[in-house]
């Protein structure tokens, strides 16, 4: 329980502060393809927020009906949404401009959550799937789901 409530918490805020900054860049810099690098770069901001928030749905989806995790889930959020989201908002907040400017106080927070969102889907994958000597399975006998060992065999006696 824990485990969800650590990941959603992340996952609104690094939503929220995604589309509140690509809300802020548009009003800046606008979009637009034939446009100077900024508005170049807010419109692949722009792309970046949506297939976060695909993922985002994605993730929702799965908690929500208990489904099998997607193994591919996690890395395909890292990688397509957290990573680029540093990056652009790192340059669109000047910050590669020769080091003159600091990021802003929505740019900073936008980082954090983005590389707050990425620590905690890393932590809960190695953490769940390679510290724990048992793991959990929902197809397990019970109604409920169970631990079962890593040989597969139902664990007795866990709480």
């Amino acid at each position: 329980l824990l485990s969800i409530w650590l990941d959603s918490v992340s996952a609104d805020m690094d939503m929220v502060s995604d589309w509140v900054f690509l809300y802020h860049m548009y009003a800046t810099h606008g979009i637009d393809l034939a446009g100077g690098m900024y508005a170049r770069a807010t419109l692949a901001l722009f792309f970046f927020c949506i297939l976060g928030t695909c993922s985002y749905i994605l993730v929702l989806y799965q908690t929500v009906f208990k489904t099998q995790p997607i193994s591919w889930l996690t890395c395909y959020t890292i990688v397509c949404e957290d990573v680029p989201q540093i990056l652009l908002t790192l340059v669109l907040s000047g910050v590669f401009d020769g080091f003159k400017t600091n990021p802003t106080p929505l740019a900073a927070f936008n980082i954090a959550t983005s590389v707050y969102s990425a620590l905690i889907k890393l932590s809960g994958e190695l953490f769940v799937n390679y510290c724990y000597c048992c793991s959990f399975d929902l197809s397990s006998s019970s109604d409920e789901g169970g631990a079962v060992n890593s040989d597969g065999s139902e664990m007795v006696g866990m709480v």
